[in-house]
């Protein structure tokens, strides 16, 4: 965008800078990162000049969005389109992305921008489009994109759901979390060795599956602590499905990514909920300090490391006493313990 000038009304600038942020966000959204005070500013400058250009809508819900399309593709041809319709779902999605990191954490306006254009894509798999294919329709129809945004959905639901439970069903979120799971495993199986490229995969296949499992796991977090003074059975279940998920996230993302070892610190933490005896948290415990060297190699100063760090180190201190006081008598094997890490 640093292309980008304005002069009067008028505003000059590169086109296809709203696909490569778009792009990278979906891949990761951990990619961003605010350093220009100006930011805000030039980039809405430099979506509106892609969205003149285009022809794209700014504004509108599904219908509205997809009705005009039509008439759109007939009107003017698969070109133009297919560039209008692609800025505006990039634009929807970036905008939900955006409220949610830049406007005080407005979830309820992410997740709202976010299904808009998820709800276009697949209206794109479902209805009049449903046979046309991905060329001429548009790469934003590609199950990756798709699997993108629908992870960038979920994150944004669940933090909506934690401001208001009443308009966003829990049972929701872990709907379309097992969606998602079911969607990359059978996508899994599509993957061949010349299709297998790391990063790719990894951002578009095991990626979404950690973050979906994650979510169930957070849905079993959610049903445990929501259980009050119910059949305690029901919580300690809860908490141990929680566990168990967190920890089969973790196994997606690479021992030296930062949410390997976060994953297994919220597994550990409601496996220990659970009533885990203390000689199987061990294992998860000595992984917890086998990965943070590897993690910190790269994600030493992430923006998750001040609220990371201290709960990581917590843990390898309770691994190193636990161990000490089974080897001299002090702790039994078979104990269960709280999570003291967790203050």
């Amino acid at each position: 965008m640093k292309g980008l000038r304005q002069q009067g009304a008028r505003i000059h600038a590169h086109s296809g800078v709203l696909t490569d942020i778009s792009n990278g966000i979906v891949q990761d959204s951990r990619v961003f990162h605010l350093e220009d005070r100006n930011f805000l500013d030039m980039y809405n400058k430099q979506v509106m000049f892609e969205m003149q250009r285009t022809g794209a809508m700014a504004e509108g819900g599904t219908d509205y969005i997809t009705s005009n399309i039509l008439e759109r593709q007939q009107k003017d041809g698969w070109d133009a389109a297919r560039e209008s319709l692609a800025t505006t779902v990039r634009g929807y999605a970036m905008r939900g992305f955006l409220s949610g990191k830049l406007q005080a954490d407005n979830h309820v306006a992410e997740e709202e921008f976010l299904k808009r254009a998820l709800e276009v894509l697949e209206w794109g798999h479902t209805g009049p489009w449903k046979d046309v294919p991905e060329t001429t329709k548009g790469v934003i129809f590609s199950k990756t994109f798709m699997r993108g945004v629908r992870v960038l959905h979920m994150e944004a639901y669940m933090g909506a759901y934690l401001e208001d439970p009443q308009t966003y069903p829990l049972q929701a979120l872990y709907d379309e979390a097992r969606a998602l799971i079911h969607e990359c495993e059978e996508a899994a199986h599509e993957l061949t060795s010349d299709k297998f490229v790391p990063g790719f995969t990894n951002s578009f296949y095991m990626y979404p599956t950690g973050h979906a499992i994650a979510m169930v796991g957070f849905y079993h977090v959610q049903k445990a602590t929501g259980n009050g003074e119910g059949d305690p059975g029901v919580t300690t279940n809860h908490y141990r499905e929680a566990g168990m998920a967190y920890l089969e996230a973790a196994r997606m993302f690479l021992p030296d990514d930062e949410l390997h070892v976060w994953y297994l610190h919220v597994g550990l933490t409601n496996m220990c909920k659970s009533g885990t005896p203390i000689k199987d948290l061990l294992p998860i415990m000595e992984k917890i300090k086998l990965a943070i060297p590897k993690m910190k190699r790269i994600w030493e100063y992430s923006a998750m490391a001040k609220e990371r760090d201290p709960v990581l180190d917590r843990i390898v201190t309770v691994y190193d006493s636990l161990r000490e006081g089974i080897a001299n008598g002090t702790h039994s094997a078979d104990d269960k313990i709280v999570p003291a890490w967790e203050i």
